[in-house]
């Protein structure tokens, strides 16, 4: 990695520093009433185009995926593909170790 592209990146870090849920944020989820309150903590915050399109609360885990795709393509831009697959290998073994046990 150039030193270029690494002050991008760095900087770029910094400002989705900026974005991560914070302590209230867990805090408010936590203390929830409902699946559907603590869902719209996250529809408030950066993920909100993940979460501001489900109808039953309980597809949740869909959103979550599609934000977990987000940020691994947010890696890739980062870091190009060796940050990308330091990332991803753990599913690649997981994958592999299910494929052997069977």
């Amino acid at each position: 990695m150039k030193v270029d592209d690494y002050i991008q990146s760095s900087s770029r870090i910094r400002v989705l520093e900026k974005s991560l849920l914070t302590k209230s944020d867990f805090n408010r989820m936590i203390e929830a009433e409902s699946l559907d309150e603590a869902i719209s903590v996250l529809r408030e915050s950066k993920y909100s185009p993940f979460f501001n399109n489900i109808n039953d609360p309980l597809e949740y885990d869909v959103s979550l995926q599609e934000a977990e795709k987000d940020l691994y393509k947010n890696l890739k831009e980062l870091g190009g593909n060796e940050l990308y697959k330091f990332f991803t290998t753990k599913f690649d073994i997981h994958n592999l170790k299910i494929f052997f046990e069977r």
